[in-house]
């Protein structure tokens, strides 16, 4: 019997729409004849009969269930391993394997098996569809195929229609930059022989384990990395790339890219039971070549999308993604082995925000420089000025520049605008044997709605909440995560630890933190949906800031986790066990609003906003903080931070430099956006490179370097960042002198008594004018003779601290006392009003030393010259009170008498004088 003639006839018109609706694309798979291995034995074949006519037994074993070639050659089969490649077949009682193949533009196809190469012709049972009995075949022996093109000439056409909605790559053949060139394809050398042989993709097993799919459905496999996306992978000596995907409400899967003419067919996907993910495994691809994936959605549209595991992607505006293997030799090894060791709260943090975009760009070609061009420069320039953190404004994948890196797409690739994953892991190493520490911003609040993201991926809300109350941002028109799947919270749990495990980054700044706490964030009352209890706090999402929390602590000990949240919501940096989130630092946005506000203000009317520069300390402890003067203050009409400044422009300077004083002077890690050191008159502009042509005038060039001065400053004082989130790190000395806009404190260094805990966060509550400072009597010399002062209870020393001064008009204050915690000389450590800084360089003595008089709730009193708008910070020198004519130019007048005369000067001066 004819096979032709064994088609059932009322299946025919499908065949032949079908046929006719399939794209003019030739497919094409990787065709370099050396992917395969030779077999460990020979198989003994039996001839096929003649495709003209077949026995009936015969061609049963070939066709096997007749719904399957159908499907196959509509492209709709959702596991296609069950019908392609080999399988168990008896014939008439005789033991075999039926090898079945597939390509929708070959006429003809040969099973080759055995190292002799033996052929054997295959029967042509559908459209492109093959067929070959193997007598005595061995399944898991390995073999060939050759196909015969379908007539000549080839198309490069991406776009799969078939008469459904789709999408088409933006990306052609041969865009692919480095790291080599692409193998030649299958459809190349069919295009150059009409003929080609490639390895059968389903003849190999499954790439993924059971218990990849058992912990992935839990939500708990935290090397996903590992089992979904595109990988290297080899079996039985034949290399390829094995992709995995999730996509559980597909009907059909492929993977698709010039190795295959972008036809979703060619490679269409196993379904791995009921887990949602599919899978192939495709030999002979290379690292580098484009691919995405082709989903048939239940309602039958097809669309391409982005691997959303995708480890490298095309430079945008081009979407598709890429293979990439990592070939980098890490050489940081110093650096990550001390990580368990450190505990960053009580180390200094000086950060130095970052968009790599606009940092430099190469003025010729208008193009930001790569991770490797980057790295030597950025960290010379930050080190110069005294940070020892880079923090980057988000650097995985993201489709629109406007965004800022804040709205992505491949969220385990770093950018390709500036290099190859490799280039990136080029670019921390390089930080890390430098000394500069890395955090990367991490986005794990909302993602964008472009066709070829995470958006309605299966062509159902997969990755977001399909309530838009709850699956969709009002204000930055993107989708919100659905934190209540597993498999989402897996996804976004693993990313995270990806970037520490595989990029070495140091920590993670967790962007929009507010906005996953809330149900009803930014939202109108009708617009939001409460949880189980009634209450706007969305639990799945603090579940899963927990989680990654937890596992960060855990997994990788000394690195650490900044949260940008702007909400009061309590115990953001408290431990997971104690009912916190567990962030390790947080952004602290009330300090940088009332702060920036307060600056802005003309100094005549400072007075009567005296609270913001005080309220902060209110709350100082009730989070580990982080002041941050980033990025979100200078742009959106905000202007630059110099031009918030109010007056001309030596006021600007003045004000600039006491603002930054202020910054790294209080309690809290500090953070600077770039372009701050240059006191940039222009809002930050991502699309055009820093100023750097500022440093040429110098104005701008001395602020440069006042910022410097004041960073290794902070580096080299304990006293500003040891007991950062230790109440007995602060001390106010002076803060009620709202008329006179002067602000003192004091930050202290001092170890805490041996018998309380580093760790005991109650111990860490120590009010700052305890019995230890207050009462000189309790303090001796140190009896090794170094002069420093201890605590006879306990042995600790005691005594190391910082005085520093604000005063915040342009009225100079020539004798102005405040309280002295101890007694001895106080000296001037840096000076904002110094004249290599731009200042007007006030006179003044450079050391005072204090007098037996109490003030302040101190011991001890200082009159201090306070030059205009200026800030100073002030070292103490253990010694005796006593007058010292070179460092006290006149005698100190009483406390009620200074403040009078102060008060009488101010009453009568003019505010621009």
């Amino acid at each position: 019997m004819a096979l032709e003639e064994s088609a059932a006839l009322d299946e025919s018109a499908a065949l032949e729409e079908s046929a006719a609706s399939e794209p003019s694309t030739p497919s094409e798979a990787t065709g370099d004849g050396s992917a395969g291995s030779e077999p460990s034995s020979e198989v003994k074949l039996r001839k096929t009969p003649p495709a003209c006519r077949l026995d009936e037994k015969l061609e049963s074993v070939l066709v096997g269930e007749p719904g399957h070639r159908f499907s196959i050659t509509r492209g709709d089969h959702g596991d296609p391993h069950v019908f392609l490649g080999p399988h168990d077949a008896e014939l008439e009682g005789r033991p075999g394997v039926v090898i079945r193949v597939f390509h929708p533009k070959a006429s003809a196809a040969w099973i080759l098996a055995g190292s002799s190469g033996s052929e054997l012709e295959a029967v042509e049972i559908g459209p492109g569809l093959f067929a070959a009995w193997l007598e005595g075949g061995d399944p898991d022996a390995p073999y060939r195929v050759r196909f015969r093109r379908v007539g000549s000439g080839a198309s490069d056409h991406h776009d799969v229609t078939d008469g459904f909605s789709s999408q088409q790559p933006e990306s052609e053949a041969g865009s692919s930059p480095e790291p080599g060139p692409v193998a030649e394809t299958a459809a190349e050398a069919e295009t150059a022989a009409e003929t080609w042989e490639q390895e059968d993709a389903y003849r190999f097993p499954v790439s993924v384990t059971d218990d990849d799919l058992y912990y992935f459905s839990e939500g708990t496999h935290l090397l996903l990395w590992e089992c979904l996306g595109a990988r290297p992978w080899s079996h039985s000596g034949v290399a390829g790339w094995s992709f995995t995907v999730w996509a559980p409400n597909a009907k059909r899967v492929g993977v698709v890219g010039d190795f295959n003419g972008w036809d979703g067919r060619v490679h269409a996907m196993r379904r791995l039971g009921s887990s949602g993910m599919w899978e192939i495994f495709v030999p002979g691809m290379i690292s580098g070549e484009i691919y995405k994936f082709e989903i048939l959605d239940p309602h039958g549209n097809r669309w391409l999308r982005a691997d959303p595991m995708a480890r490298w992607a095309e430079v945008p505006p081009q979407t598709a993604s890429r293979t990439f293997e990592s070939t980098y030799a890490w050489q940081d090894d110093e650096w990550m082995a001390a990580h368990p060791g450190r505990d960053v709260r009580r180390e200094p943090m000086a950060v130095y925000e970052v968009h790599l975009g606009s940092w430099l760009k190469d003025h010729d070609a208008e193009q930001p420089v790569t991770y490797r061009d980057l790295a030597p420069k950025l960290v010379e320039h930050a080190r110069s000025l005294g940070f020892n953190y880079l923090e980057l404004l988000p650097v995985a994948e993201h489709p629109f520049d406007g965004s800022w890196g804040y709205q992505i797409t491949g969220y385990f690739a770093p950018t390709s605008r500036y290099g190859t994953p490799d280039d990136f892991r080029f670019f921390v190493d390089y930080c890390h044997r430098h000394g500069m520490g890395v955090i990367v911003d991490w986005v794990p609040a909302h993602f964008v709605k472009d066709a070829h993201g995470l958006g309605r991926f299966d062509g159902t809300a997969l990755y977001e909440h399909e309530d838009p109350r709850r699956g969709e941002h009002p204000d930055w028109g993107t989708y919100i995560f659905n934190y209540g799947r597993f498999e989402v919270r897996n996804f976004l749990l693993a990313n995270a630890l990806y970037w520490l495990e595989e990029l070495h980054v140091d920590g993670l700044r967790v962007d929009a933190v507010a906005s996953m706490l809330y149900l009803d964030y930014s939202r109108e009352a009708d617009q939001w949906l409460p949880n189980e209890h009634g209450g706007r706090e969305n639990l799945a999402a603090i579940a899963l800031l927990q989680d990654v929390n937890r596992q960060v602590e855990e997994h990788f000990p000394g690195r650490f986790t900044v949260a940008e949240e702007s909400t009061a919501w309590p115990g953001i940096t408290r431990s997971v066990a104690e009912g916190g989130l567990g962030f390790t630092l947080k952004w602290n946005m009330g300090w940088m609003h009332d702060t920036l506000d307060y600056f802005g203000i003309d100094p005549f009317f400072r007075p009567h906003h005296h609270d913001k520069l005080t309220f902060a300390m209110v709350y100082e402890y009730s989070e580990a903080f982080v002041n941050p003067l980033s990025h979100d203050e200078v742009v959106h009409g905000k202007g630059s931070l110099y031009r918030r400044m109010p007056g001309d422009s030596w006021r600007k300077f003045a004000n600039l430099r006491a603002l930054l004083t202020y910054q790294y002077a209080r309690p809290g890690k500090v953070l600077l956006f770039m372009g701050s050191e240059l006191a940039s008159p222009r809002e930050w502009n991502h699309g055009a490179s820093l100023e750097w042509q500022l440093l040429e005038k110098p104005e701008h060039r001395k602020f440069h370097d006042f910022v410097g001065e004041l960073g290794k400053l902070y580096l080299d004082a304990p006293s500003l960042w040891l007991l950062d989130h230790q109440k007995d790190g602060f001390q106010w000395v002076a803060c009620h002198d709202r008329d006179m806009s002067i602000f003192c404190f004091v930050r202290w260094a001092d170890p805490l008594p041996v018998e309380l805990s580093l760790d005991d966060k109650s111990s860490a509550g120590t009010s700052p004018d305890d019995e230890s400072r207050s009462k000189p009597s309790d303090q001796k010399a140190d009896d090794a003779g170094d002069g420093k002062v201890r605590d006879e209870k306990v042995g600790a020393r005691l005594g190391e601290h910082l005085l520093v001064v604000l005063n915040l008009t342009p009225v100079p204050h020539e004798t102005y006392s405040v309280g002295a915690p101890m007694s001895g000389t106080y000296r001037v450590l840096l000076s904002s009003d110094d004249a290599r800084f731009g200042g007007s360089d006030f006179p003044r003595a450079d050391a005072w030393v204090t007098e037996d008089e109490p003030l302040d709730d101190c011991a001890q009193r200082l009159t201090l010259t306070l030059p205009p708008l200026s800030a100073m910070i002030l070292g103490h020198e253990p010694g005796p009170s006593r007058a010292d004519a070179e460092a006290r130019p006149r005698r100190k007048p009483k406390a009620a008498k200074a403040k009078a005369s102060t008060k009488k000067r101010k009453k009568g001066h003019d505010r621009d004088s």
